[in-house]
């Protein structure tokens, strides 16, 4: 297994990367060597004509930039790595079995930095939007990379939940630019995040092909974060004055309720009692 914090990280941050090795029990495997090692995504492009229209030919190709080492153990073991320049990085974790199998897994990840990448797109006018987490709890600020497809781009960005609830302008120089968004109880379960972006026109490369390249362009993108409802839960415990009673007898109950946090919070609660055979029955 790999794990790391976040998805994404700006150029020449240091950051861990945590690995275990288990074997086919998912029980946890001490003394293998892993080497884990950091593959750059490098894209290429060049237009090229497909009948009576020019588009994008991209190329791609993988590309080691660093690695580091370390033993598994009954703990998770880690180690620090750090990318120098801006990019889609995979890293690759190895390691082999007592029977000399190789076992390989691979995450991806975000490098931010200023430099511009030719970001594989197959549609012109969609962007493509990254966070760095699947789930976020309130209080958390998101981190939203652009795939920026211009080398210099102008537009807006907007947080949506029941309408729109922040908006902000953009001025890009950077293929891998970073907003961050700070979630609020009201915004829970999720928010929709959207972008668009606008190029003017730009003087275009000499002797490029057909179709007008240095012409505007526009381009939009979206992405939904979820928020954990855990803040809005409430903890009740119930405890009875006495485990036994007869027909015919009363009893108190004394109810407790508390937040996430295990504080004490008001609430309206129902109280029901119910024959226990019943329930079986219902199968509940």
């Amino acid at each position: 297994g790999l794990r790391t914090k976040k998805s994404i990280f700006k150029a020449e941050q240091s950051f861990a990367v945590q690995a275990v090795a288990v074997d086919l029990d998912g029980k946890r495997v001490s003394g293998r060597p892993i080497v884990i090692r950091a593959m750059k995504t490098v894209t290429k492009r060049k237009m090229v004509k497909k009948g009576k229209y020019w588009s994008y030919k991209y190329s791609t190709e993988r590309k080691e930039v660093t690695r580091c080492k370390l033993t598994s153990a009954a703990a998770v073991r880690s180690c620090r790595m750090r990318m120098a320049k801006p990019g889609y990085y995979e890293l690759d974790a190895q390691t082999t079995d007592a029977q000399g199998r190789k076992t390989l897994t691979r995450r991806g990840i975000y490098v931010a930095g200023k430099s511009f990448i030719p970001w594989k797109q197959h549609n012109m006018n969609r962007i493509e939007l990254v966070s760095d987490k699947k789930k976020y709890t309130v209080g958390e600020h998101a981190q939203i990379l652009i795939k920026n497809p211009f080398r210099r781009a102008r537009g807006i960005l907007a947080v949506e939940h029941n309408g729109i609830v922040e908006h902000r302008y953009l001025d890009l120089s950077s293929s891998t630019h970073v907003e961050k968004i700070k979630l609020t109880e009201k915004e829970i379960p999720n928010v929709l995040v959207s972008v668009a972006l606008v190029r003017g026109r730009v003087k275009a490369p000499k002797g490029a092909p057909g179709n007008d390249p240095g012409r505007p362009l526009f381009a939009s993108g979206r992405i939904g974060l979820k928020i954990s409802k855990k803040s809005r839960r409430i903890r009740v415990a119930v405890k009875p004055d006495r485990s036994e009673l007869r027909p015919g007898q009363s009893f108190h109950l004394t109810l407790k309720t508390t937040d996430h946090q295990g504080k004490p919070v008001p609430a309206r609660v129902a109280v029901m009692l119910v024959d226990e055979g019943v329930l079986s029955l219902l199968g509940f």
